[in-house]
């Protein structure tokens, strides 16, 4: 194998970046917690920085089950449109078998992001502007919270920074930097920063922080 042959002629010199050259070409890849994984070009192990560790096991080339203490969480692409068919199971069961009925959680083009607690983060678009936000509440079976928001979502500590798209319109007036973006060919948008307490149950209301005005595809 090419990765052997690396080690052989390099095997007191090898350097990281040659053992990250080689891992990649195998398409292995370091994740948050104990886990190391194969990914395939369509799914890469990821979650959001600051959500719970989860080690990921692959059943096939685009299935990956997500292993927590005690839940287990299901994903892969789906075959007809862009994003992930995503399945959770609170049970300690084997990840290779998949119980049955499970309700799907997301849409199209949704996006599983990880979890903190009883709560499940799905992200759900296919552009870089204007993403939905959706926290599924595993312990009462229900969504509790969905928003379209805007880059960046940052999780610390169980608490999660949402940059909330506002319904009001941006003008002249509330946006200073409204004549600039319409001028560089962008949309300006409202947002308003409000933090969600994950380790409340049930989930509390988003404590509301300061407003922006940023452009937009």
């Amino acid at each position: 194998m090419r990765c052997a042959y690396l080690w052989g002629a390099k095997r007191r010199t090898l350097s990281t970046i040659v053992v990250f050259a080689c891992f990649s070409w195998l398409g292995i890849y370091l994740t948050p917690g104990p886990a190391l994984a194969r990914t395939s070009g369509a799914q890469r192990l990821e979650l959001l920085a600051g959500s719970e560790n989860a080690r990921p096991v692959m059943l096939s080339t685009d299935t990956t089950c997500w292993l927590y203490p005690h839940m287990r969480v299901w994903v892969k692409p789906r075959p007809e449109a862009a994003g992930q068919v995503i399945f959770a199971s609170p049970s300690q069961a084997d990840c290779q078998v998949l119980p049955a009925p499970l309700p799907e959680l997301g849409e199209l083009a949704s996006f599983y992001q990880g979890k903190v607690g009883s709560y499940l983060i799905i992200d759900q678009g296919t552009g870089p502007s204007r993403r939905h936000l959706r926290i599924w509440d595993w312990r009462r079976q229900k969504w509790s919270y969905s928003a379209t928001y805007e880059a960046p979502l940052l999780l610390k500590g169980g608490r999660l920074s949402v940059w909330e798209t506002q319904s009001e319109p941006a003008t002249a007036a509330n946006c200073s930097e409204y004549a600039k973006i319409i001028a560089q060919g962008f949309s300006p948008s409202l947002q308003q920063l409000k933090i969600i307490n994950l380790r409340a149950t049930p989930l509390s209301q988003p404590v509301l922080r300061q407003k922006r005005c940023q452009a937009t595809q």
